[in-house]
């Protein structure tokens, strides 16, 4: 599911992915945090970890080092909130052109199964270029179901 809404002056776009996986929500949990499940999780991750010198938790910054036919990029998220083992909010402190927002949240279904969430939103500035705004949806929407997908090839 994807939204695209124009305020007046800057552009939000928004994504979500939502997928039921066997519990218990701890097991889902340790296989989504730390950062350095990132590497198990999406194929383009080739390093990833916590900043030294940041704390574990809110304020953490986390890094996650991509490998694409474009060369390698650096992409550093910042814990803003958590509650261990049902929601993490992060957003984005590097590159800093696009503010953007992941929140993980995970509920019990039932017993056995727990449902995962991830919601991605960009805030692009009002000054972003035509071809930013039109390839950030794809992106958006790629970042919300990417950790759906490789979470489900790394829990089966």
């Amino acid at each position: 599911m994807r939204r695209v809404s124009t305020p007046s002056e800057d552009v939000v776009v928004s994504s979500s992915a939502r997928e039921r996986f066997r519990g218990p929500r701890s097991r889902i949990w340790d296989a989504i945090y730390p950062a350095e499940t990132q590497l198990q999780i999406d194929a383009d991750i080739v390093l990833a970890g916590q900043l030294p010198g940041t704390p574990l938790g809110v304020g953490e910054i986390q890094f996650f080092v991509r490998e694409t036919p474009e060369g390698k990029s650096v992409t550093c998220l910042e814990v803003i909130e958590v509650e261990n083992e049902r929601r993490a909010l992060v957003r984005s402190a590097h590159p800093a052109d696009v503010e953007i927002r992941v929140e993980t949240f995970l509920e019990d279904f039932s017993d056995d199964l727990v449902t995962l969430t991830q919601t991605v939103t960009a805030t692009l500035p009002a000054g972003a270029t035509q071809h930013t705004k039109t390839a950030y949806p794809k992106h958006v929407d790629a970042v919300a179901t990417g950790m759906v997908v490789g979470l489900r090839r790394v829990l089966d």
